[in-house]
């Protein structure tokens, strides 16, 4: 199985995974470890100048290249604001530096079902010197659209993670319900609802 990826993102830490079509290969987490908002309008100005960091092999992935994007984000379409996800395409040269991370295929994306259970991988406690990756598991208790929620609270760190059931990889764990001192369910994107808009072969 893939492995997880410890990024810092302008001044928050988190996990990231990769995802392949076959042909073009993107770098994936969350958009509120790069722009810090729990809500991100969608606007451009937040990604201006950005970096992620990859923690340990001390890569730095510029989200503007010649001043052309390279990175994909998507709108929820029910409140204007930008999903929490995030795909930065990859060149031959960064793809090299983290092939050994492990790959996940688009292919692999599968529809979740209440009752799941699931599991993810990520750095709680990340900072500038890599921590241990430390692995999360609780159960799908609801869908709705584009968010999962369930059973229980992650941690600060898992936000960007590959979450996956036994059949395959459903989504991103992006967040928790409640407050940072009483967090009850953790949230994931669902890929399988944003996967064509979110992963484009030449974009």
């Amino acid at each position: 199985m893939p492995r997880p990826i410890p990024l810092i993102c302008q001044n928050h830490a988190g996990t990231g995974f990769l995802l392949t079509d076959g042909t073009s290969l993107w770098l994936t987490t969350c958009v509120h470890l790069i722009t810090g908002l729990a809500d991100t309008p969608n606007d451009a100005a937040g990604f201006v100048n950005a970096v992620v960091k990859v923690v340990g092999p001390g890569m730095t992935l510029p989200l503007f290249s010649a001043g052309q994007k390279r990175f994909r984000v998507i709108v929820n379409n029910v409140d204007g604001l930008l999903v929490d996800a995030i795909a930065i395409k990859l060149t031959p040269v960064e793809a090299a530096g983290l092939i050994d991370f492990g790959i996940y295929e688009l292919g692999s994306i599968v529809v979740p079902q209440v009752g799941d259970k699931v599991t993810a991988r990520g750095f709680p406690g990340l900072g500038a010197t890599l921590v241990e990756e430390q692995t999360f598991e609780a159960d799908v208790e609801e869908i709705h659209g584009v968010s999962i929620r369930l059973s229980k609270p992650s941690a600060p760190g898992f936000s960007g993670s590959a979450v996956v059931n036994e059949a395959g990889l459903i989504g991103i764990l992006y967040g928790d319900v409640g407050a940072l001192s009483n967090m009850s369910n953790a949230l994931v994107v669902s890929l399988d609802v944003i996967r064509d808009s979110l992963f484009q072969s030449g974009s």
